[in-house]
């Protein structure tokens, strides 16, 4: 089958999303920003947010069982200027909030060792005590470079533009290698969902570690294919200055006609 025919029966949509981004507040990601940012109620941070931030305000932030710190994310430029500042949070008020608390740190303040526009800097700032939201920042700034992916390399400028690359290569492969016909040999038709998660692994530099929700065990499996012969990639992604496996979500939308 063509690329074109094919296309005419997939609709991607693919989110790349870093192992400690913004997207997946889970159980394992607020422990790892623990081992490595060391939150604390009391640091310069903490100490700063506290001074912005009423009670009330930190009491209604929008934590779950999903959710389960608020963080700050944002990026340089190419003349060492914050740009790009958003938050996790659904509280339109606590965003604004701490981003126009966060406005008033100096980059000198922020201490970080390694400034880059390759970059995508994070902060904690709202986590749970005693089932309580608190505001308990990170102590020192995270800082992750994505992974580079061959094809990529003139195009990473920018984080922004490394994220975007990574996307669209992961998603034309998938659309150009994707059995079709195990779909349809399946039963399934009309709209699918399907949502995968998995690593680019520091060692090895392929992606592994798959995991695939989707309606049946055909289409499971033909994702996890695809995906296990991505080929490996040219850096893996970086953490603190470290090589570290940057996990991935892939929510896929595939419509059979």
């Amino acid at each position: 089958m063509s690329t074109f025919a094919m296309k005419k029966l997939f609709t991607l949509f693919f989110i790349c999303i870093s192992a400690i981004g913004n997207s997946q507040e889970n159980k394992d990601i607020i422990s790892q920003w623990e081992k490595f940012t060391n939150p604390s109620l009391d640091n310069f941070y903490s100490n700063h947010f506290k001074q912005f931030l009423s009670q009330d305000l930190v009491l209604n932030a929008d934590l779950s069982k999903r959710k389960k710190a608020v963080i700050l994310y944002f990026n340089l430029n190419k003349k060492n200027i914050i740009i790009d500042i958003s938050t996790n949070s659904d509280n339109i008020t606590l965003n604004n909030a701490i981003i126009n608390a966060f406005k008033l740190i100096s980059l000198e303040e922020l201490d970080i060792p390694e400034k880059s526009e390759l970059h995508n800097y994070s902060l904690q700032i709202i986590s749970k005590e005693n089932d309580i939201p608190v505001i308990k920042c990170s102590s020192i700034v995270l800082y992750m470079l994505n992974p580079v992916i061959k094809g990529c390399q003139q195009k990473n400028e920018t984080f922004k533009s490394s994220q975007k690359c990574i996307n669209t290569t992961i998603a034309t492969y998938i659309i150009n290698n994707f059995d079709i016909n195990i779909a349809k040999r399946s039963g399934a038709t009309g709209t699918i969902k399907i949502f995968a998660m998995f690593e680019i692994n520091k060692d090895t530099k392929k992606i592994d570690n798959i995991k695939v929700k989707a309606p049946n065990e055909a289409l499971e499996f033909e994702t996890r294919r695809v995906l296990y012969y991505f080929p490996e990639v040219d850096s893996p992604g970086y953490l603190l200055g470290e090589p570290t496996n940057i996990k991935y979500s892939l929510p896929l939308k595939l419509v059979i006609k």
